[in-house]
């Protein structure tokens, strides 16, 4: 690629808004497109703008999804070409009767959503940054009627600085674009000479006399943002309304935040540094089995392999983590804050340099962790991993088992692991729809029925982190597309790794609550309706609502085997009977409720099958409880039959909050035993019906003496 310039003192150029060219064209221009920005600075943080994952999430949107967004913001339908005329030194695109916005535009045949969705591509760079750009440099996502010949020219601000006119080799569309998504990926990948991670002065405003202060830049993403536009905002800045001009004022990069906030949410995501449990001590192993443990508890001591594991703990910041060891309360740090390969790693004192900082990237069975100074990788020299006393050092990023850590959680899960049903606070079951456990099956609430689409596995992985696994499928519970946008839905997936597959779990109240580990959103029950059956399971911001409570419940209901009687919660005194009793019994004899007589027409031995469902037998003819003709459905009589083990003879126990059992066919997860009519008198018909909560569809469990 054509750098022209020592490529450091090309990117030096590159800064700030164009807006001070042709002064009066674009106050006009920015009186017009203020009022499309509406999104307030909550959360900006001058040091930690935004994360490195969301500048690099190249893959945030199609070209499909690119076009269709910047039509949503500018349907360029603007007609009043009159004005034009008053600016008739600045070129317009003007079509049957209105302007032609980007949006439509086309730059030597390409659409701007294709320019843009591949300059992400090769630069992998976030497709939203760039669209935040454009719109903040010349305001072409939302301007109805933008000039070619200063608009588009200069799109992203790029080889423009405060102190000189504009460098007209970087003019064009497409050479604006794709050299601010270079500089961008330059930054992200070899870190700012003018901005680097760490206390930088940022000045406030072109003018020194302006002043400024310093800011502790925190990651690489921000680094970048400054390096394209050097000034923070004043206080001033931050404490007036969007679009207000004030003394002294920057507005390049809170435009920035705002216009990102206000289009795509969180500027802070982070993906490609895990959440870990941090309040949990870990061990950091080599993939020899070797811990890397500090050779003493004192500042400056060496990290090597050993046998004897230390704890550590991770403590999260903005995009990195400063580990810290448990013993001596000192921190790993890279020894003398150098960024050459081969330099040794120790414990020493917190001081807040980038020395002490560094990512966590997730690889398959392990981390790579990088310092957040220079980029390079915690390494054991030679890949001599399973050496004692080979001390760490840091080297190029490689991708060897020598910079391949294993991240050992020392804490005890604190959900366990096991087999759950995942109940809210008002009784309903987290529930794959339809009872379908196939791929992209999306996650709902539904009324208890312990089927194949409501038992899950919670394992807690080595890195902390739990997955949610279907027990009958083994796909885990996943966040469609691997998307961070509020509202996002679950659904059953095969298990790939990723952090959308991934959930930090915490106490909440009574139950758990289950946070992505991309995101931290929580797993939440749409609208809040925590007791309504069929509502769509997704992520949103954690809030400590019920809606994102969770309580684990065994997955099988357990019942002591042994002669019961079933009596009727609409009556306790009518329980399930054999009509005309035993002596005439035979296969299809009905089944009935009757007052209790204490007769063998009335005793029934509850047996567990092996797959978690029950047999309910008449004790004297040895006969079962039998769905007529196998088919479940509403009004389907019971009637006794010869065992045969098929669904029609299987159920599941389920109890109630109200110590009443639910009494389902294992041939369907919605149909129970039900009262005909729920009326309870003598000869009352036994069938099932569909689940609806009422009392002819609840059942006391009696048992019988054993006398």
């Amino acid at each position: 690629m054509k750098r022209g310039l020592a490529f450091q003192n090309k990117l030096f150029l590159v800064f700030v808004f164009f807006m001070t060219l042709v002064l009066g064209f674009l106050i006009f221009k920015n009186m017009k497109q203020s009022s499309a920005v509406h999104s307030a600075y909550n959360g900006f943080d001058a040091g930690n703008i935004i994360s490195d994952y969301v500048m690099g999430h190249y893959s945030s949107m199609s070209e499909a999804e690119i076009q269709s967004f910047l039509k949503s913001k500018n349907s360029c339908n603007d007609t009043n070409i009159s004005k034009a005329q008053y600016y008739s030194s600045h070129n317009y695109h003007i079509e049957n009767g209105h302007f032609v916005c980007m949006a439509d535009e086309r730059f030597n045949g390409e659409s701007a959503a294709h320019i843009i969705w591949q300059a992400a591509q090769d630069y992998r760079i976030n497709p939203k940054v760039i669209i935040v750009l454009l719109e903040k440099e010349q305001g072409l996502v939302t301007d109805t009627w933008p000039n070619s010949d200063l608009q588009y020219r200069s799109a992203t601000g790029y080889g423009c600085p405060d102190t000189a006119a504009c460098d007209s080799t970087y003019y064009g569309f497409k050479n604006q674009v794709r050299n601010a998504a270079e500089l961008f990926r330059y930054i992200l990948d070899h870190g700012s000479k003018y901005y680097p991670v760490g206390n930088n002065y940022v000045k406030y405003n072109p003018n020194s006399a302006c002043g400024g202060s310093t800011v502790n830049i925190q990651n690489r993403a921000t680094s970048a943002l400054y390096q394209y536009t050097p000034y923070q905002p004043n206080a001033a800045v931050l404490n007036a309304n969007p679009g207000t001009v004030v003394s002294c004022g920057a507005y390049g990069n809170i435009n920035f935040y705002r216009l990102f906030t206000s289009w795509f949410g969180d500027t802070h995501i982070t993906v490609s540094s895990i959440y870990l449990q941090e309040n949990d001590n870990f061990a950091l192993m080599s993939q020899g089995g070797l811990y890397i443990t500090p050779e003493s508890n004192a500042r400056g001591a060496r990290l090597a392999l050993s046998g004897t594991a230390s704890e550590y703990r991770l403590e999260r910041t903005g995009d990195y983590y400063i580990i810290r060891h448990a013993a001596s309360n000192l921190v790993v740090d890279v020894a003398g804050g150098s960024t050459q390969n081969g330099t040794q790693i120790q414990l020493y004192d917190y001081n807040g340099s980038c020395a002490q900082k560094w990512y966590l990237t997730s690889t398959s069975d392990s981390y790579t962790i990088k310092s957040v100074c220079s980029n390079k990788a915690l390494d054991i020299p030679d890949a001599k991993v399973g050496v004692a006393g080979v001390r760490t050092q840091i080297y190029d990023s490689n991708s060897s088992k020598a910079q391949k850590i294993v991240v050992k959680d020392l804490a005890a899960a604190p959900a366990g692991n096991n087999t759950y049903i995942l109940n809210t606070t008002g009784g309903k079951t987290m529930d794959a729809e339809g009872g379908s456990v196939s791929n992209g099956t999306k996650m709902q609430i539904y009324d208890t029925n312990r089927d194949r689409g409501q038992i899950y596995y919670a394992s807690r992985g080595t890195d902390g982190l739990y997955t949610i696994k279907n027990t009958t499928s083994n796909r885990v519970v996943d966040v469609s597309g691997g998307k961070t946008e509020n509202g996002t839905p679950l659904q059953l997936y095969d298990y790939n790794g990723t952090c959308a597959q991934k959930w930090i779990v915490e106490k909440s109240g009574s139950g758990y609550r289950f946070l992505s580990s991309c995101t931290k959103k929580a797993i939440d029950v749409s609208g809040g309706l925590v007791g309504t059956s069929r509502r769509k399971l997704q992520i949103y911001t954690a809030n400590g609502t019920d809606a994102q409570t969770w309580l684990l419940k065994a997955a099988y209901e357990t019942i002591t085997e042994g002669n019961y009687t079933i009596n009727s919660a609409i009556n306790s005194n009518y329980v399930v009977d054999i009509s005309n009793g035993t002596a005439a019994a035979k296969n299809g004899t009905n089944i009935q409720i009757w007052t209790k007589n204490d007769t063998a027409a009335q005793e029934f031995a509850i047996t567990a099958n092996s797959n978690h469902t029950y047999t309910i037998k008449n004790t004297k003819t040895n006969r079962v409880l039998d769905v007529s003709g196998g088919v479940a459905k509403s009004g389907t009589n019971i009637q006794l039959w010869t065992g045969n083990s098929t669904c029609a003879q299987q159920w599941y126990l389920n109890k109630n909050s109200d110590n009443t059992y639910r009494i389902t066919s294992a041939c369907s997860s919605d149909i129970v035993l039900d009262v005909s009519g729920g009326v309870a008198k003598n000869g009352g018909n036994v069938q099932v019906w569909s689940s609806n909560g009422t009392k002819a569809q609840k059942w006391i469990l009696t048992a019988k003496s054993a006398n």
